[in-house]
């Protein structure tokens, strides 16, 4: 089994910072994961990242730390309450390539892994140690009665930029250094072999593949991307052969599904890549398992039931987003009066497309609704049936746009936009900026869904008994509060094991 840390940007950043700010002195940091459990995988998620203040501790120095009993258990109930894995951070002197975890640290996480198993069952206890140049991790695994670790394959520091750790490194084998495609060969001279390796390493979910999610399937295949899940419904029409790469008049007759023509054309540019095919909705529960499998999703659909779910899969998983659109306005008098388009990358841990404004929540639930509601909402005028007006080539530019961005995500070469538009009618390109909502129920961590994973179900977005509000019945329902209970008698009182404090736990240490 592989283990894989993942962080959100801020998170990684903040991290970091703590981590090595001061090096006369070893410091220390908890983060508190969700779990993704995977066929051959196990990615422990980020939720709460935990400092470690000076006052926490009854002893610091450059090689040892000692921390207060009760901020141990503080943190373990905070782990507890909702069934998170935690992972202990902490420095070493020196600034070595090479970087181990000491005898001590062998001796004390041991202990604490064998009790974390007992307390809170079916979590997982890590720990990371770093200096300026160099990263080792590890995660005890319980089996039976025996107690091991396991090295930790890789650290993902927020975005998709991975770290190996020094065990992993000297676990793995010793590959040489691959000749160059020649497919890739304009390429690999602007970027380096580095961008190839990346992309195929990197599993892209794409939902909804005509139109635009086909351009950019097209582009990133040819660019080098290897490992595709592709998501779609629908079967090439006569009124998709304008905008639809590949497709021909052929695939009209006979009903080609459009996953399958998006499968035809990554054949083309790349015959060895690996692709897996869903042409049902994304809220099947057999795609939804396929799509937190991915590192990276993109949603170009025109509807916002797509968005909403793609978007709480990001969240939970902490997978990176992005949200492609386009809209062409015609006034009655078959006026353009709007030609635009965009590209939206949230920023994990920060903000979210329902933070953006990019989902509505109301439409997203009529989406959802049986034929029967949908007709009475047709016939109110809530839900409109007309195919929205489309072209190839505005569908081309926000394409050739976000691929960029995807490029930049994986291989980074410019500073991140997150949020971009194009107005074709007044030839701009705007960069916009989006303010995080503390109380964002899908985002926050506070009511939201950051990090949890597996820890907590997907909603049944097909099940029967749904209901769906009509306008004038619609309310937002607040997020409803988990009240568990775990008494202190229940924690050790005396273990003294590294752990870290939060800065935000709004609490003196002697209130703890």
């Amino acid at each position: 089994m592989r283990y894989k840390i993942i962080l959100t940007p801020k998170m990684a950043e903040e991290l970091r910072n703590h981590i090595l700010k001061d090096r006369s002195q070893e410091q220390m940091a908890i983060t508190l994961c969700g779990i993704n459990h995977l066929k051959d995988e196990i990615r422990l998620l980020g939720r709460h990242l935990i400092l470690l203040p000076p006052e926490a501790f009854l002893k610091q120095s450059s090689a040892y730390l000692e921390i207060l009993p009760q901020v141990q258990r503080h943190v373990l109930k905070m782990a507890a309450s909702e069934g998170l894995s935690q992972i202990d951070w902490h420095s070493h002197p020196g600034e070595s390539p090479n970087i181990s975890f000491s005898g001590i640290d062998d001796h004390h996480e041991k202990r604490l892994s064998q009790y974390l198993n007992k307390k809170i069952p079916g979590t997982f206890y890590g720990s990371v140690v770093m200096n300026q140049s160099a990263i080792d991790a590890r995660v005890w695994e319980a089996n039976h009665d025996k107690i091991q670790s396991m090295p930790v394959d890789s650290i993902r520091w927020g975005g998709l930029n991975d770290d190996k750790p020094c065990s992993a490194k000297k676990r793995g084998s010793i590959n040489k250094p691959e000749s160059i495609d020649e497919r890739f060969s304009r390429q690999v001279r602007a970027f380096g072999i580095g961008l190839q390796e990346r992309l195929r390493r990197c599993r892209i979910g794409i939902i909804g593949v005509g139109g635009i999610g086909g351009i950019i399937i097209e582009m990133l295949a040819r660019l080098g991307a290897d490992d595709w899940v592709l998501v779609d419904d629908d079967i090439v029409e006569t009124s998709n052969l304008n905008r639809l790469p590949g497709s021909t008049i052929k695939d009209v007759y006979h009903w080609t599904l459009k996953v399958s023509l998006a499968q035809r054309n990554i054949a083309r540019a790349n015959p060895y890549a690996r692709v897996r095919a869903f042409p049902c909705s994304v809220s099947n529960p057999k795609t939804l398992q396929a799509l937190k499998s991915c590192d990276l999703l993109v949603v170009s659909t025109d509807n916002h039931s797509s968005r909403l779910i793609t978007n709480r899969i990001s969240i939970q998983y902490l997978i990176p987003l992005i949200h492609v659109g386009v809209n062409i306005d015609v006034d009655g008098e078959q006026k353009i009066i709007d030609i635009s388009g965009e590209y939206v990358l949230p920023s994990l841990g920060d903000w979210c497309l329902q933070c953006a404004g990019i989902i509505d929540t109301q439409l997203a639930g009529w989406e959802f609704a049986d034929e029967e509601l949908r007709k009475t909402l047709k016939e109110r005028g809530y839900v409109k049936d007309t195919p929205a007006p489309a072209v190839y080539h505005l569908n081309g530019v926000i394409a050739c746009l976000a691929s960029a961005e995807i490029h930049n995500l994986i291989f980074p070469y410019k500073p991140i936009r997150r949020y971009l538009t194009y107005d074709e009618l007044k030839g701009e390109l705007l960069s916009l900026e989006v303010q995080p909502k503390n109380n964002c129920p899908v985002c926050s961590v506070e009511g939201g869904f950051l990090g949890l994973g597996d820890l907590e179900p997907l909603p049944d977005y097909e099940g029967k008994e749904k209901v769906f509000p009509l306008p004038d019945q619609f309310e937002t329902e607040e997020p409803e509060e988990k009240d568990i209970e775990l008494s202190p008698e229940t924690l050790s009182e005396d273990l003294h094991l590294p752990i870290a404090m939060s800065k935000e736990f709004g609490h003196d240490l002697e209130d703890v």
